[in-house]
């Protein structure tokens, strides 16, 4: 299976989520997120699951914005 990762920075500001899998950077970020916020997961395919191996504060961010990254804005339609 795939290592899914996200890394919420509720100190920057706009605040974001920056997403991982198996460690890579996803393009696609999210900004403007709440200040409160709770994880939730679905599970689609029968017989698929997820386990969570782990959460922990950071002392810093360690999601590198760059050109190539897209910031969506959270509260919009997305399409």
């Amino acid at each position: 299976g795939q290592r899914i990762s996200v890394e919420v920075d509720l100190n920057s500001s706009p605040r974001k989520a920056v997403f991982f899998v198996d460690g890579i950077q996803q393009k696609n970020y999210v900004t403007g997120i709440p200040k409160k916020i709770r994880f939730f997961a679905f599970v689609l395919q029968s017989g698929s699951s997820f386990h969570i191996t782990r959460s922990e504060r950071l002392r810093q961010s360690s999601a590198h914005i760059d050109a190539d990254s897209v910031a969506w804005k959270w509260g919009k339609d997305w399409k």
